[in-house]
């Protein structure tokens, strides 16, 4: 069946890239459009990426939409039904689960309600962008993208409400410690808890905190010395992977900042590159198509990057709950549970599912959308800071305004979830960082485990205050760096959680720093570099174990194969065979010692699998696994219920066994790249042959989920980099901010057969950047073709 759907592919991917790119929008020349003031002017370089200057905000965010919707609006589709739960209209009862999950959680109601309390500057940026997403495809030039035509439908004009639905569920899907106290509960179900505690993070001694001597907030003399200041704010006269670098450590004598963003990687790309200008005010960056402004990047005097914080802003209580009279038990009462109906249509049923939702005081029942087996007497209820009141948009909005710290301050106010590492540099020397995301204060235990709901012991009592949450101001040792790494120390007065990822590599990232600073000082190359590497710490750690093995019952080519390994370097090259040996073998030992007792889903689960792969693909145990197992192999535990080295040797035999049936006898075939590769998938994925054309082609990649250039990988396919990588990589010298270089992947274009929809994936993968054209007379100087977009 595959030979013949890559036949079926090949035969249909000519025609169908050919119809496609004839759909592709006209990008220079004019259009004259109702819904403008005045007259607009975009600028494309040779990447595609669009540099749109206005003369005032409302056609500025209109040219924006209208950009989007040229580029990605199949993909901005799809955004929508997924926010909406309304993707069953287009595929079916293949996308039932995802719309009753969709449709349970809420995001269209609580976009809806954001509404209310958003500014009304933010809601007219929203209101202008999604006119010009209409002016789009109200256009007499408008073609359906290739896409619908192949499943015959036809889209339906852009609404507020889409972007805020499709904001609620970027906020929830960065916010997912709820989904690990599910798993944590059956661990200590199953095993006990002295087994179960064995398995949960000891953070690593070596790997750094990102506030090593807690909040640091020290202000800049102009002789170049730090002094300490007591409050969160400078004087009114008077910023995945992030490293903010001081200016007293650089080349250039100043600040450097870059950052890399680890997310799923498909076709299209989550993100679009663009500028937005006024006069000589701009912002560039990327945002996803769907939502108008910038989220990442920088304006003329601030830069700023962000990577994902894993404090723990979630609960799971277990409710008393009849489900036949909606009522559930709280503080010795019976309360009535809020009730919604919601209709689900699906192209494949004539009717619509009625999908019946409840919401106690503690949130919303998931037991409907969640596998778990509980008794009939009880639910399952999530409170989430991110299913609460959102403000974020507003920050995000203000941010690419803000010009100085004070101002970065106010914005991080505003950005109530999601939980965010938001590192910060400006002009005027300075490096810093916030800690966003509300954090609720419990009234009694850490959020660990699933709670009783029906008591009301374990409510939360508040949330931390705004000016204690961790955040830094030039810090004495000269450097920042966030890569999900812990946060803070034990003795940090608030209880932020433990569910930060392993910190390794922010060790190999501060390894670098000090390594490079003995010798000479930081440039902005030295950046890319590090978060290039491949380096892999734990991997070595891993390695030792199998130094001083018994080779006695090893034949001649297994202690051969065992003596590459010995020898590996730590690389996770795609070229290197040491590399697939460590992973394989790791995977293995892992499965040895904890599937026999866990079972194969609570083990996968314990890798990091998530609890719907499109609304939320991994857990926070993610990562976990690789400090468990080291912990456990410098240890006497009971998990271990053979001696060590037998579990070495065995799991060391079996990698063997599984690189040759998938890669052949010869080892030196056994390369990482061949087991280890970039996919993309397209929506149309899961519809063989289209697959074949509309996915871009999947690339061997270096990393692995442990190394500064994070390849990550989900336990069900447990090699290749399915679940993240760096979808957006940018650096910022603070000496000229008009250098800044950038690259996402694979492409600006969602359109198939345009230039622009795979052209990046080498460029990406090699570690290149893209010179963008902030300084107006550079793109005008290089690229005559613009678009002039006119009222009416």
């Amino acid at each position: 069946m595959a030979i013949l759907h890559a036949i079926l592919g090949k035969v249909m991917g000519t025609p169908i890239k050919f119809f496609s790119k004839r759909r592709e929008p006209r990008k220079t020349g004019s259009y004259i459009l109702t819904g403008l003031k005045e007259e607009v002017e975009i600028i494309r370089d040779d990447n595609g990426i669009p540099y749109i200057s206005a003369k005032n905000e409302e056609d500025l965010y209109f040219a924006q939409g209208f950009t989007h919707a040229q580029d990605r609006f199949w993909q901005m589709e799809l955004v929508r039904r997924t926010s909406n739960g309304t993707l069953s209209e287009l595929f079916g009862d293949l996308a039932l689960d995802t719309d009753r999950a969709s449709r349970t959680i809420g995001f269209r109601r609580l976009g809806i309600k954001d509404r209310d309390h958003t500014p009304k500057e933010v809601i007219v940026a929203l209101e202008s962008y999604a006119a010009g997403i209409n002016a789009w495809l109200n256009h007499p030039e408008f073609k359906l993208p290739i896409e619908f035509t192949l499943i015959k439908q036809k889209p339906i004009e852009w609404q507020v409400e889409d972007s805020l639905a499709f904001s609620r569920l970027m906020m929830w899907q960065l916010s997912h410690d709820w989904y690990s106290e599910l798993i944590r509960a059956q661990l200590i179900d199953l095993v006990g808890e002295d087994l179960a505690a064995q398995l949960e993070v000891d953070y690593p001694e070596k790997n750094p905190s990102i506030l090593p001597k807690g909040i640091e907030f020290n202000k800049i003399n102009l002789d170049g010395v730090l002094e300490k200041l007591n409050g969160p704010f400078l004087s009114r006269n008077a910023g995945s992977n992030s490293i903010g670098i001081s200016g007293k450590l650089t080349e250039t004598g100043k600040p450097i900042l870059a950052n890399d963003v680890h997310l799923a990687l498909s076709t299209p790309g989550l993100w679009v590159q663009n500028l937005l200008e006024i006069g000589d005010k701009y912002v560039m960056g990327v945002v996803p198509p769907g939502l108008p402004m910038v989220l990442i990047g920088q304006n003329n005097k601030i830069a700023w990057g962000v990577t994902l914080a894993y404090t723990d802003s979630a609960d799971v209580y277990l409710e008393k709950f009849n489900f036949e009279d909606a009522t559930y038990e709280y503080k010795g009462k019976m309360e009535k549970a809020i009730v919604l109906e919601e209709k689900i249509y699906s192209k494949d049923r004539k009717e619509p599912l009625i999908e019946k939702i409840y919401q106690t005081v503690h949130g919303t029942i998931f037991s409907n959308i969640i596998d778990e087996d509980l008794s009939d007497d009880y639910a399952i209820a999530v409170k989430d800071m991110a299913l609460e009141k959102s403000r974020a948009l507003a920050g995000w909005y203000n941010l690419g305004k803000a010009e100085n710290w004070d101002d970065f301050v106010d914005c991080m106010r505003l950005i109530d979830t999601p939980q965010l590492n938001i590192a910060y540099s400006d002009l005027e020397d300075n490096i810093g960082y916030w800690c966003t995301g509300k954090i609720p204060i419990r009234k009694e235990g850490n959020g660990k485990v699933p709670v009783p709901g029906w008591t009301g012991e374990h409510d939360w009592d508040g949330v931390i205050p705004f000016e204690e949450m961790p955040h830094l101001l030039n810090p004495e040792q000269g450097y920042i760096i966030t890569t999900n790494n812990r946060i803070v120390d034990s003795d940090f007065p608030h209880y932020l959680g433990e569910i930060w990822m392993n910190g390794y590599r922010a060790r190999r990232l501060e390894d670098l720093i000090l390594e490079t600073i003995k010798e000479r000082k930081i440039t902005q190359k030295d950046l890319n570099d590090f978060m290039m590497d491949d380096y892999c710490i734990p991997g070595v750690e891993f390695q030792a174990h199998f130094m001083d093995l018994d080779l006695s019952d090893f034949n001649d080519r297994e202690a051969k194969i065992l003596e590459i390994f010995a020898t590996w370097d730590g690389r996770m090259d795609t070229e290197s065979v040491g590399a697939s040996l460590y992973e394989v073998s790791k995977y293995f030992t892992f499965k040895q010692i904890f599937e026999t007792k866990l079972g194969k889903k609570l083990t996968e689960n314990m890798m990091g699998i998530g609890f719907h792969p499109v609304l939320l693909s991994a857990n926070v145990f993610f990562g976990r696994d690789t400090v468990a197992l080291l912990r456990l192999l410098n240890t006497n535990s009971e998990w271990l219920e053979d001696s060590k080295e037998n579990i070495l040797k065995a799991s060391f035999k079996l990698a063997i066994e599984w690189l040759e049936d998938n890669l052949g006898k010869g080892y030196s075939n056994w390369k990482w790249g061949s087991i280890h590769q970039a996919s993309f998938p397209h929506a149309f994925d899961i519809t063989p042959p289209m697959d074949r054309i509309f996915n871009v082609k999947p690339i061997p990649i270096r990393g692995n989920t442990d190394t500064p250039f994070q390849t990550a990988m989900n336990a069900d396919d447990v090699f290749n980099n399915n679940a993240w990588s760096p979808s957006y990589r940018v650096s910022f010298d603070l000496r000229d901010l008009t250098k800044t270089e950038g690259i996402i992947c694979p492409g600006q274009s969602g359109t198939l057969g345009s230039k622009h929809y795979d052209d990046l994936v080498e460029r990406w993968s090699n570690g290149e950047l893209l010179h963008y054209y902030i300084d107006p007379k550079d793109r005008r100087d290089k690229f005559d073709a613009k678009l002039i977009l006119s009222p009416k």
